[in-house]
């Protein structure tokens, strides 16, 4: 006999025996035995984890809308490059809601939403899955489990349990410096392909980061589409550039550049100082220019 999990409790269900067939090691005198001496120390072993071809736990909207806290989804996302069949999988909190037996099938790079009650949460798009069950405000760790039970992603956030199977480290948790309620946990998103990026099955996944000032430290509400904006802007128009070194020696070049517009002016800063450059602003309102300044 061995001990299946040296960390639980010892009682009779925490041992595993031979299945009185295998022989797996000698003796003192060369005889075959049954049981664990040769073998691995124990027969507790994690089932293997998702990594980069997987489908993921992608967004969850834990804490519903400000229509209703009741609108909550979780969304998937297919990193591979075949479909999935999402027949006999399960997503499912550890404490037993939700608890949802998946259908259907995810494209590859495809996503897969599920909306909670009914399929009106996300107005623009149609839900795959319509599912039950309230995700906790406090935190849940949540589990997606194939067809043959293998965890293949698991996501804690907040107050979930850390020590879940299939996770690795702290929970997830919204970003500290706006308001927690409403705000979508997602992944972070690969600067150079703008897809999720690897799963890793830590925090670091995801865009709530705190350790990552680049791609972490994220915040999201419904309605906001950020992806929009993600990719790098790229053009091919032909440009005349002219770099002026801040703080001295700029107001000729900006007021040559200002006088010489006919349309319009754009202008972001964080004040505006220069009576003169007010002058040359006025001066172009007076000729018809729409002028815009961002403080």
């Amino acid at each position: 006999m061995e001990r299946l999990d040296p960390t639980a409790p010892d009682d009779d269900a925490n041992w595993g025996t031979n299945d009185g067939v295998t022989r797996n090691g000698l003796d003192a005198e060369g005889n075959p035995i049954n049981g664990p001496p040769g073998a691995a120390n124990s027969v507790l072993t994690d089932a293997p984890q998702g990594g980069a071809g997987c489908v993921v736990i992608n967004e969850v909207a834990w804490a519903g809308t400000a229509a209703s806290s009741a609108d909550e989804w979780i969304e998937l996302y297919n990193n591979t490059s075949s479909p999935v069949d999402l027949r006999g999988w399960i997503l499912e909190a550890a404490d037993g809601t939700p608890s949802i037996a998946l259908s259907g099938v995810i494209s590859p790079g495809g996503y897969y939403l599920l909306e909670r009650t009914d399929d009106s949460t996300v107005s623009d798009i149609p839900a795959d899955q319509v599912y039950t069950g309230a995700l906790q405000n406090g935190g849940e760790s949540l589990m997606l489990r194939d067809e043959g039970g293998v965890i293949v992603d698991a996501l804690v956030y907040e107050k979930g349990d850390v020590g879940q199977r299939g996770w690795s480290g702290p929970a997830v948790w919204p970003n500290p410096h706006f308001v927690a309620e409403g705000q979508i946990l997602y992944r972070k998103l690969d600067r150079a392909t703008g897809w999720p990026v690897p799963d890793t099955d830590t925090a670091a996944d995801w865009a709530q980061d705190p350790g990552d000032p680049l791609d972490g430290r994220k915040v999201r509400y419904p309605g906001w589409d950020l992806e929009e904006l993600f990719p790098t802007a790229r053009v091919t128009e032909t440009a005349r550039l002219k770099v002026l070194v801040a703080p001295d020696c700029t107001y000729e070049g900006l007021a040559e550049e200002l006088e010489a517009a006919q349309e319009s002016i754009q202008i972001e800063g964080y004040t505006f100082e220069n009576a003169h450059l007010c002058g040359v602003l006025l001066e172009r309102l007076a000729e018809g220019v729409a002028v815009t300044a961002l403080l």
